[in-house]
């Protein structure tokens, strides 16, 4: 029995030393101006606003004035990652944004992130899984993830609501940059186009090379209509060399009218941020998917 008490003697004094330590460790939380003051630090600090947000972590980020949303939450991730959080239509929505490269979606999927292995870029890549939907961009070195969850939920759904709040960190209202750059169609070679602008206008201009040096191309003034851009001048000409080896370009016709989607990837979309050519004139055009180029 002698035994016994000393060998139980020393298992309780360490018990004893264990739950010492930790009432040692534990303190009252308390939140003041958005400093967390506690024993242990808590990553997700609360605080009142988007304005908080942005001062602490040096975005942008803002509401669409004609939003209409519930249960907001805003709070700083480990000192620098601003997530605010809401509800619109049953939907719920995280938007987050950090000066990083690294993917701060939070989502996840067999390969890692949603977003390991797509460029950040200032072009929004959007991805749509099972019950969620998630869009990527850059503006001005902050990187913002607006994801959308809920069952069932589609890009088409939330795209156009995405790419409001995406506007609104395009300083002095250059929404063009959200798709500026160089795409190629996916099936042709021969088939690029630019997105630009021209003033306050978006400009996307298309050419396919044939054979020799005959050209086709299609120029437009375009508006960003949520997810769309939307044209109504496009003006088509044709080009070739004549007999004395000038090129000659004729116009086909002018003020043609479609639109440009910006799809997702995932459950079988084409990409991350691809546009695809819709309600064209022809119907040629109507089959054309254009992807960033990387070079």
């Amino acid at each position: 029995m002698e035994n016994q008490r000393t060998k139980i003697l020393p298992v309780l004094l360490t018990l004893l030393a264990l739950v010492f330590a930790l009432l040692a460790c534990t303190g009252t939380h308390n939140t003041d101006g958005g400093n967390d003051v506690t024993g242990i630090p808590n990553p997700m600090v609360s605080y009142a606003g988007l304005a908080d947000l942005n001062g602490v972590v040096g975005s942008r980020l803002e509401k669409p004035a004609e939003e209409s949303v519930a249960d907001e939450a805003f709070y700083v991730i480990g000192g620098d990652v601003a997530d605010y959080r809401f509800t619109a239509d049953g939907v719920s929505y995280t938007y987050r944004a950090a000066k990083t490269a690294d993917d701060i979606s939070g989502i996840w999927t067999e390969n890692g992130t949603v977003f390991a292995e797509e460029p950040l870029s200032a072009s929004p890549s959007a991805y749509e899984g099972e019950g969620f939907v998630t869009m990527r961009w850059l503006s001005d070195g902050v990187q913002y993830v607006l994801t959308a969850q809920a069952d069932g939920v589609t890009y088409e759904q939330v795209a156009d609501r995405m790419m409001a709040f995406a506007a609104l960190t395009i300083p002095n209202g250059e929404t063009y940059r959200l798709l500026e750059g160089n795409y190629r169609e996916a099936s042709d070679d021969r088939t690029v186009m630019y997105v630009g602008n021209l003033g306050d206008a978006v400009i996307v201009f298309v050419n396919r090379s044939d054979e020799g040096y005959e050209s086709t191309n299609w120029r437009m003034t375009c508006r960003l209509d949520g997810s769309r851009l939307v044209y109504e001048d496009c003006r088509r000409t044709e080009g070739a060399p004549d007999e004395a080896g000038v090129y000659i370009e004729t116009v086909a016709y002018e003020n043609g009218v479609g639109w440009f989607d910006l799809t997702a990837a995932g459950n079988g979309g084409e990409g991350g941020r691809t546009l695809c050519w819709s309600g064209a004139r022809e119907e040629e055009c109507s089959e054309m998917v254009f992807e960033p180029m990387t070079e």
